[in-house]
């Protein structure tokens, strides 16, 4: 189940829910080692769409990542809340595994209206986007593998969140007082993540992966692995291939992300 509100407006209740992911670097990296994303897509179909067809006319596509919860077991999100104020915002680190710089945690919320929505509501075809610095985001009591969870945010038209002028250090520190224009109320799955490994456990990469994953977050579950050496370009770059026994990635999803895959499609979805 989904519920949210957008700008004043309350968009209909989908049963579409949260996706939890987890992300382990590599030891050897210069940044937090694990950092988690939260993501739903919010989609509005309507009752009369042919049967055997997916016909969606509009959605909305929600994303929170990058977050740094020094957490040693996973389940301890039940009962967690961010406040993503400043202070909070300052104990969180910009640089990825290979010391890019990347954007602090921040709320995404992208709007796609298509035509048919768009002529029976009265208004334009068209993407919108706002991004949050400035948000609060709750998980519940634990149930299984899932979480109720809430997030409210104080959305910025992308357009004027890209400016070309800083704001005051004053007005960067300031929380907003007034009501979030931006609510979600959903349920949040810890679906999959994936595990950054170094050259030294290319004799069995996915053994060790299991053990950095108990290790990191104690988690044991991990199915459907899927192993991704790094790439590298032939001569005169004609191709791209991977380098076994060099560096590699763990993907791996947990019992509920897995189910999604043994499950037959619901009749009219394909």
């Amino acid at each position: 189940m989904s519920w949210i509100q957008l700008n004043g407006k309350t968009w209909p209740v989908t049963k579409d829910e949260a996706d939890v992911r987890v992300y382990i670097h590599a030891a050897d990296v210069g940044c937090p080692r694990v950092s988690w994303n939260l993501d739903v897509s919010h989609y509005i179909r309507p009752e009369d769409y042919p049967a055997g067809k997916i016909k969606i006319e509009r959605w909305l596509d929600i994303d929170l990542g990058d977050l740094v919860l020094n957490l040693r077991d996973w389940q301890r999100l039940a009962g967690l809340e961010i406040r993503g104020d400043t202070a909070w915002h300052a104990t969180q680190e910009f640089f990825g595994p290979y010391g890019h710089c990347h954007n602090s945690p921040r709320v995404q919320v992208h709007q796609t209206i298509l035509k048919p929505s768009a002529e029976r509501e009265g208004v334009e075809a068209e993407r919108k986007a706002w991004i949050a610095h400035n948000f609060v985001l709750r998980f519940g009591n634990r149930d299984g593998w899932s979480f109720p969870c809430e997030l409210d945010a104080w959305l910025i038209p992308e357009a004027e969140y890209y400016r070309t002028q800083p704001e005051t250090p004053e007005a960067a520190a300031r929380f907003p007082e007034e009501a979030p224009n931006f609510q979600l109320v959903t349920r949040a799955t810890f679906v999959s993540g994936s595990v950054g490994l170094t050259r030294q456990a290319a004799a069995d990469p996915a053994a060790r992966a299991r053990e950095i994953l108990r290790a990191e977050i104690a988690c044991e579950p991990m199915l459907r692995t899927e192993l991704k050496w790094m790439l590298r370009h032939t001569p005169e770059n004609k191709d791209i291939i991977p380098m076994p026994g060099w560096r590699s990635d763990v993907h791996f999803f947990t019992p509920p992300g897995n189910a999604r895959f043994e499950k037959p499609a619901p009749a009219g979805t394909k």
